[in-house]
């Protein structure tokens, strides 16, 4: 079934009268999808098994994710990350990546992890990954270079990974698992590099608290070990 005929479908349950709708449980929260060149803003409905993404600004980018179509979601601060396991159709063509800022994110996270099948490690490209967030060994506030401009915004290592969330430009928000890093580099204490194996390089500036050498070499040796596992 298509992703705007799921996305009636799941509307009209929602929002029809009668006892049907009495009995389905609903709950909403306001959620920025991040898109080409910006963001969609709108509201997220949690209904049944299914998330129902309403903009308020941009129609175009209303969608569905049926929750036994999610290979993982992963939470930064407050935002979530729902990888699928196929590509889904949005306005943009297809992805299997969506990242939503939301203003309640516990909510969805505690929506995945209650339905059944997202109880337990997902299973992604033959490796299996944990929803929860790996703990924090470091965090910086950066810029991150773009061809044409930059933008702010944290870089945060973890044990399993790097991730950074931009503050003005959510489309540029990534999390990288430490395997999926094909290098790093490092150009004094105040400038990084990450070059996965897929995707774009990305460089960062540090502002203010340098990268030491120890936490460098960490960075590079977890990532090293993650490989021979």
């Amino acid at each position: 079934m298509s992703i705007l005929k799921r996305f009636a479908l799941v509307v009209v349950a929602a929002f029809a009268t009668g006892p049907a709708s009495a009995q389905t449980a609903i709950v909403f929260t306001e959620a920025e999808l991040a898109v080409p060149f910006g963001s969609a803003k709108g509201h997220i409905a949690l209904v049944g098994d299914t998330i129902v993404f309403v903009t308020s600004d941009a129609s175009r980018w209303s969608m569905a994710i049926e929750h036994a179509e999610i290979a993982k979601a992963q939470r930064n601060a407050d935002v979530v990350t729902i990888t699928t396991q196929r590509p889904l159709k949005d306005a943009d063509g297809e992805r299997d990546s969506f990242r939503f800022r939301l203003a309640e994110p516990a909510r969805l996270m505690g929506w995945y992890e209650a339905t059944p099948s997202g109880t337990g490690p997902a299973t992604t490209g033959g490796r299996t990954t944990k929803t929860d967030a790996s703990p924090i060994l470091a965090s910086y506030q950066v810029r991150h270079d773009h061809r044409i401009g930059s933008c702010q915004g944290t870089l945060i290592l973890t044990e399993g990974g790097v991730s950074f969330e931009s503050n003005n430009q959510l489309d540029d928000s990534r999390q990288w698992e430490l395997i999926d890093i094909k290098k790093v580099g490092q150009d004094g204490t105040y400038k990084l590099k990450i070059e996965p194996f897929f995707g774009s390089d990305f460089n960062f500036e540090l502002n203010g608290i340098p990268m030491d050498g120890g936490v460098y070499r960490s960075l590079v040796d977890r990532i090293a070990r993650a490989r021979i596992k």
